[in-house]
């Protein structure tokens, strides 16, 4: 017996806002996780994400609901007699999908053959159930299990007639759900497993700058291939050899990135960057060949040869002003792509080198990536660290756990979807600002509002930038009410990287009055956990590890007892060591700024709310 439409609306939003604590709790090693459910749609309102639709139509109705007011109605077209509603979804390799949804055939003239179906992206049927029922709503149900490594999976709502001339056919969807359970799974942070490869095929280190794969077999272009054992040559990182750089040295002590003279070649976009060659440094004073007076560290001048900073010594040979002539050296990064073609042969394609931001190649065309080595600079060996296996894509948000955060940013959506003004402010530091996009466009706070008006082009939205290079909360709160709070805003997004630097108990204070202050004039705030900086300021031992920053579970916190929208982008930037990602190569300064890439993460995480 179906419930009225009152009481089902109340169950479907209660479901919809139940936080799972499986999302939030770590599981112990060793545990099952959980069923996880990756999709659940009723049609009451528009999709969370965008389904596709080809032949016929599609559209939410209210002629007929299994629960609610509304499903999705289906109409055949005439001339192939087809209707194909759809959604892709990321796939775990050895993963089992459950896929249920309610189906309504009415009594009609026309004959229509609507399935449920798992298919890969070539519409290659996994598993399938078909109705036996017209005239009432009867439940379908398949099963399937990723034996065959897929990264992509498509949930189809498909009419499989075939017939001309089917057109005017319709039937009735409703509460589509797709569960996932097991298959292969990390831990935050680690390195990923490669879901094509079948057996075998293991990296490792083989000595000096050498990598062994070991024998398997993987699946490339669909097709099961053996590979042989293999072992290849790295090249080492590249170094540059810099003469009669001329300069004047300051008397400042050298420390850290920013005090000093700079060497101009380990100049990042602002700060120096950790690229020379230890001990490489000569300080003359004439150019060219010998003859002239070298000067001595500890005597004439001093320098922090971590990151190319020099200073003159007072007591020193070197007289304020004086120029002085420099030799040194530095290394460049790189990011090499182990690659195996479809006969099974391992090759190497090589990046190239470069001090920030070096690019990541593709695998050859028809081949599969396997994974990649990451050359930082100063590299003399292969190791573990430097290997990268790339592995499963970033998992789509627990759908439960996003329609909470969904539903914090309630007033803001609506707005936006009835094409109201919406105000929006971005408060926070240099990134918020804009650093190192390259262009105003991709900054990500730009960009998130360019997205929203995209995809809600009726909406009129105003949009204040107020980051400030090198601020923190403490220092911005002072100003809040210029910056923020006098334009009224809709909705504010809080970004602040340099708070990772504060005690908690000062963000936790400085992020609540923040959020409190919103509150009270009737806006919505959204809470953006802070990207990966350098791995010597997250005190990683290498290049990626779990998060490490206390602040930013804080910020998590704060977000769940003050009950606002939550972007973590710290939890994407954790992950891309499982993609085979060496983060370093997305610091557009090697520091603290994000790349192009980086700030569009930050968009990525929070466009799921919207």
């Amino acid at each position: 017996m179906r419930e009225p439409h009152g009481n089902a609306s109340i169950g479907k939003m209660v479901r919809a806002t139940v936080l799972l604590v499986s999302v939030l709790a770590v599981i112990a090693l060793g545990e099952e996780a959980a069923p996880r459910t990756l999709l659940s749609e009723s049609f009451e309102s528009a999709p969370m994400a965008p389904w596709q639709h080809i032949w016929g139509e599609a559209a939410n109705s209210t002629e007929q609901s299994h629960e609610g007011r509304q499903s999705l109605k289906c109409t055949v077209e005439n001339k192939y007699g087809m209707s194909v509603h759809y959604r892709d979804l990321p796939a775990k390799a050895g993963a089992t999908y459950i896929l249920s949804a309610s189906l309504f055939i009415p009594w009609q003239d026309k004959t229509c053959f609507p399935q449920l179906q798992l298919c890969n992206v070539n519409w290659g049927v996994k598993a399938q159930a078909t109705p036996v029922e017209k005239g009432e709503w009867e439940n379908l149900r398949c099963r399937w299990t990723n034996t065959e490594n897929l990264k992509t999976i498509r949930v189809a709502l498909h009419d499989n007639c075939r017939q001309a001339g089917a057109g005017g056919a319709a039937y009735f969807w409703d509460d589509v759900e797709l569960t996932e359970e097991g298959g292969i799974s990390v831990t935050p942070g680690e390195r990923g497993q490669n879901p094509d490869v079948i057996s075998g095929l293991e990296v490792r280190p083989s000595g000096g700058m050498q990598v062994a794969v070991t024998a398997g077999k993987a699946r490339v272009l669909g097709r099961e291939v053996s590979v042989a054992e293999t072992t290849l040559d790295i090249a080492p990182p590249q170094m540059l050899g810099i003469t009669d750089e001329a300069t004047t040295l300051t008397d400042e002590v050298p420390v850290s990135f920013g005090k000093g003279t700079a060497l101009v070649q380990c100049l990042g976009s602002g700060p120096t960057l950790p690229c020379l060659e230890p001990g490489s440094i000569v300080v003359k004073e004439k150019p060219g060949g010998p003859g002239g007076l070298v000067y001595e560290q500890g005597r004439d001048w001093r320098t922090d040869g971590t990151w190319g900073r020099l200073g003159r010594l007072p007591e020193g040979r070197i007289q304020s002003g004086r120029k002085v002539y420099i030799d040194y050296r530095i290394h460049l990064m790189r990011v090499d792509t182990l690659c195996i073609d479809p006969t099974g042969r391992v090759s190497l394609r090589q990046g190239d080198s470069q001090r920030v931001c070096p690019s990541i190649p593709a695998a050859d065309y028809g081949s599969l990536a396997l994974c990649r080595i990451f050359i930082d600079y100063g590299c003399r060996a292969i190791t573990e660290k430097e290997i990268y296996p790339v592995g499963e894509d970033y998992p789509q948000p627990d759908v439960d756990f996003l329609s909470v955060q969904r539903a914090r940013v309630a007033k803001t959506r609506k707005k936006l979807e009835q094409g109201q003004d919406v105000t929006l402010v971005a408060w926070g530091d240099s990134v918020t600002a804009g650093g190192e996009a390259s262009r105003p466009e991709l900054r990500f706070a730009d960009a998130f509002v360019q997205a929203l008006r995209y995809k809600y082009p009726n909406a009129r939205i105003k949009f204040i930038n107020a980051g400030r290079g090198g601020w923190t909360t403490s220092r911005s709160l002072p100003l809040f009410a210029d910056d923020v709070l006098k334009y009224k805003p809709d909705l504010v997004t809080m970004e602040f990287v340099n708070d990772m630097g504060l005690d908690a108990q000062t963000v936790r204070r400085n992020w609540s009055e923040a959020i409190d202050r919103v509150r009270a004039i009737g806006g919505e705030s959204i809470v953006i956990t802070p990207h990966f900086e350098m791995p010597m300021r997250m005190n990683f031992p290498g290049n990626g590890t779990p998060e490490t920053r206390p602040n930013v579970e804080v910020l998590r916190k704060i977000s769940e007892e003050k009950q606002v929208a939550l972007a973590d982008a710290s939890k994407r930037w954790e992950h891309l060591i499982t993609e085979g990602i060496p983060y370093p190569v997305h610091l557009h300064n090697g520091i603290n700024h994000p790349d192009d890439f980086g700030h569009a993460l930050f968009v990525e995480e929070l466009m799921r709310l919207f």
